[in-house]
């Protein structure tokens, strides 16, 4: 999947090929975005599944769900205390009238990532931003302002989430 070169692509696919041959008795998992896999030639795969759209209704049950565990965890409470439900309830029912009301925010919560991403956003107290591409740059400042707190990993470096993205650009770019 990561692999640009389709030549490269390529024998990543008959390396899988020659695994799945030489360890038979085993079950084999591969994933990769529809591209990755249609290029790369694998052949020996006999069942290929693909993760489906999420339809309104499956998006907000994830919605209310997520807020529920995270506002869970923040407190570390019983997803049952009354004070978690309702600002759980509160900070969901926000968020999917925000996404009802948005066309664009409609059509990428359909992928469970991409809400997932959203609800970070929207949770960080962020607005939520009008066009995909600056949902990218919030979704990146989120990601790099949060992430080690999140895992409760200290911050050894000592840059801002900005000089973090910086070095990254130059990084990715190199």
């Amino acid at each position: 999947d990561e692999v640009a070169n389709t030549q490269e692509l390529r024998k990543v696919g008959k390396w899988i090929d020659k695994q799945i041959s030489r360890y038979e008795g085993n079950c084999f998992v591969v994933t990769s975005r529809p591209f990755g896999y249609k290029e790369s030639g694998i052949s020996r795969i006999s069942t290929v599944t693909s993760v489906q759209p999420l339809y309104f209704e499956e998006s907000e049950s994830f919605i209310k769900n997520w807020y529920l565990e995270t506002e869970r965890k923040s407190r570390a409470l019983d997803r049952k205390d009354l004070g978690v439900v309702r600002e759980a309830g509160v900070r969901s029912g926000d968020l999917i009238a925000r996404i009802r009301n948005r066309p664009y925010l409609r059509r990428l919560s359909s992928n469970p990532l991409l809400l997932t991403m959203i609800a970070m956003v929207h949770s960080s107290g962020s607005s939520l931003p009008k066009s995909r591409a600056e949902l990218y740059d919030a979704i990146c400042k989120v990601l790099l302002s949060r992430q080690q707190d999140d895992k409760g990993i200290a911050d050894t470096i000592g840059l801002d989430p900005e000089q973090k993205r910086l070095a990254l650009q130059a990084l990715a770019f190199k």
